[in-house]
């Protein structure tokens, strides 16, 4: 059986900085097509980017604040969260912002 990655992937990303100020910055980086906040210091993102990729870029781009990313699937998450919340990790779509 051949098994292919899925087109967007989805990431938590943890940091110690003011939410707005990462929000603003994911909103300039093309590469996440998607985001969706969903506790003060934790943002589901959506990419096409692989986890080494997409930190880097943060490694880069986020000066000044700390940060921790890991991929989520639903079988590598659990917890007790909205119905919207499973359905980015289960559907990770764009948010039109970006082409894509």
């Amino acid at each position: 059986m051949t098994y292919t990655q899925p087109e967007f992937r989805t990431y938590l990303l943890t940091f110690d900085a003011p939410r707005d100020l990462v929000l603003r910055h994911l909103d300039t980086r093309s590469e996440i097509v998607n985001w969706l906040a969903i506790f003060p210091g934790a943002i589901l993102v959506c990419s096409k980017s692989d986890l080494a990729a997409l930190t880097g870029l943060l490694h880069v781009t986020a000066q000044g604040w700390n940060f921790f990313l890991c991929e989520v699937t639903s079988s590598t998450a659990n917890g007790w969260m909205n119905q919207q919340v499973w359905d980015f990790i289960n559907s990770p779509k764009p948010s039109g912002r970006w082409p894509t």
